[in-house]
């Protein structure tokens, strides 16, 4: 007697049972779009003003690379502080050039400095928006350098005005997108070089503008300091365009930033890591020589400090309240406020001085 195998008996019936119960009801799917790939015209634009996004994480750039980026960021913080200053060599040559008065002149000078402090709140929010640091620096150094060169060409002190106001736009950009490419590139414990060489650029400006702008005052005249002005956004925009990659960090792709960078890990290292961490234990469980005070007043601001940090660990309250972070917030709106009051007493005081 043959015998059959259960896929050949089951198989029929199956069937069977599927067509008595009639077509098996079909779940709705998502309309699915044809891939879309940018124009070439587009991507060849992307391509050549650098706008990719990075392929590694900027963290492990090379040193080289990464203080290439931070003299060209600290170049571009120059220009706040240059233009504001360099120009004010001319005023008393503007006032008599234009036939203006003295009030109207130097709301060429404090609507300069308002106007640097509200261009970093568009260009911030702008960079976080589009995931991109560079197309904001570009954009933002084409505006300055357009401003400057048509203050050039201004014939009355209307125009000078507007035009002083997006000059000041055009070079408030680094002021606050430079500390994002910083945080972007360094360590924690690497940081503190690149900011600080970031920061001294207004502080470079505001030195020598007045100096400059007094030379070129007296040889030339008000107007050449603008072309001045001009050039240098020039060099800076071609020096962005070729020197400075796109170095937005996707903490989603590459984690979050570490303190430190990493270590290399060798067998021998891991060996030699297991003998310091027990050496640390048997120093850390004996008690410190005798006759040795400052081994000793170590060795209790340690412990010290290791209480503090387990008590803030296990949510004990801190009886100083320092670690209060309400207080914290207060301590820091009360700074903000103040800077606030003082930048609109300065611009304000221009057009009275």
């Amino acid at each position: 007697m043959p015998t059959t195998s259960p896929t050949q008996t089951d198989r029929p019936i199956a069937v069977e049972a599927a067509a008595a119960a009639g077509p098996m009801p079909t779940t709705p799917t998502r309309p699915t779009l044809p891939p879309t790939t940018p124009p070439p015209a587009l991507s060849k634009l992307v391509t050549i003003l650098g706008l990719r996004l990075p392929t590694s994480d900027p963290a492990n750039w090379p040193r080289a690379r990464k203080w290439r980026i931070v003299a060209v960021l600290t170049a571009c913080n120059v220009l706040p502080g240059f233009c504001s200053t360099v120009y004010l060599p001319g005023v008393p040559s503007v006032r008599d050039d234009l036939h203006t008065s003295d009030v109207l002149v130097n709301l060429t000078l404090s609507l300069f400095i308002l106007f640097n402090g509200v261009g970093p709140i568009f260009f911030s929010a702008a960079s976080d928006t589009m995931s991109r640091r560079k197309p904001v620096y570009l954009f933002a150094l084409a505006l300055f350098s357009a401003a400057s060169l048509a203050c050039y060409f201004a014939e009355s002190v209307g125009v000078l005005i507007a035009l002083r106001c997006l000059q000041s736009v055009g070079a408030s950009a680094a002021l606050s997108i430079a500390a994002g490419s910083v945080s972007d590139m360094f360590y924690l414990s690497e940081r503190g070089a690149a900011v600080g060489a970031v920061s001294a650029g207004s502080a470079v400006g505001a030195l020598t503008g007045p100096v400059l702008g007094g030379v070129m005052t007296q040889a030339i005249g008000w107007r050449a300091t603008f072309l001045l002005s001009a050039g240098l956004g020039a060099a800076l925009l071609f020096a962005q365009l070729l020197a400075v990659p796109e170095s937005y960090r996707f903490a989603s792709i590459w984690g979050p930033m570490q303190p430190s960078p990493p270590a290399p890990t060798s067998p021998d290292a891991a060996g030699s890591e297991e003998l310091s961490g027990a050496a640390s234990e048997r120093n850390d469980s004996a008690p410190p020589p005798a006759g040795n005070a400052f081994e000793a007043e170590h060795d209790d601001f340690r412990r010290s400090t290791n209480d503090e940090t387990d008590a803030v660990q296990t949510g004990e309250p801190d009886p100083s309240g320092a670690s209060n972070p309400l207080k914290k917030v207060g301590e820091t709106f009360k700074v903000l406020t103040l800077d606030y009051v003082c930048l609109c007493a300065v611009a304000g005081s221009f057009p009275f001085a």
